[in-house]
């Protein structure tokens, strides 16, 4: 075979094989090399093997540099295919979690995938929304305070402007009956948030 392209007269570019661990097999192009693309099956990620790095060493140089160190290559390269294939499950669901993804699949409830990851953040939100209104008067104190210091504006500013037509003590008395009704108004309103 001669690599030519079928009818194009042109040399048809090299390809990759890359395999899933769903068992789903693509074949890509080789200028992909060393990018990650997504399995149209299971949708986890995949390295395309065969980057090679810059100052990269040669393959029979790395296994003379590990036997210098007693490591037997093949050994290690069997372990490190194995740890590439393991999975791992969701701590929430325990869908599985490829050796690729593991990177990005800690968070605050331990490993969890990216399905769970997004219910969390939306939960936490939820959550920091929830604070926000308690912070801001949701509380029983707060409404509490909030009531009492309106009420006393509307007691001391209705009893001012009532005693020009009537005695004191009646504008008092009138001013203390709409002060306790709308201080009770606004404990309600305050605590609905």
């Amino acid at each position: 075979m001669n690599g030519l392209s079928s009818g194009t007269g042109r040399f048809a570019a090299p390809k990759i094989e890359v395999k899933c661990r769903c068992g789903k097999r693509y074949r890509v192009n080789a200028t992909k090399a060393g990018k990650r693309l997504r399995c149209k099956s299971c949708r986890s990620q995949l390295e395309v093997p065969g980057a090679e790095e810059k100052g990269a060493i040669s393959m029979r140089s790395r296994k003379a540099i590990l036997a210098e160190f007693g490591i037997d290559a093949e050994a290690a390269q069997e372990r490190y295919q194995a740890e590439q294939e393991q999975t791992y499950a969701c701590s929430v669901c325990s869908v599985e979690i490829g050796a690729a993804e593991l990177k990005t699949s800690y968070g605050p409830a331990g490993l969890t995938c990216a399905g769970c990851q997004r219910e969390q953040r939306s939960e936490k939100s939820a959550e920091d929304q929830a604070l926000e209104r308690w912070t801001r008067g949701g509380s029983p104190e707060a409404a509490r305070r909030q009531a009492l210091t309106k009420g006393a504006l509307i007691l001391v500013g209705t009893t001012c402007l009532l005693q020009f037509f009537i005695p004191v003590w009646g504008a008092a008395l009138v001013a203390g009956t709409l002060a306790a009704a709308a201080g009770s108004k606004i404990y309600q309103l305050e605590r609905q948030g």
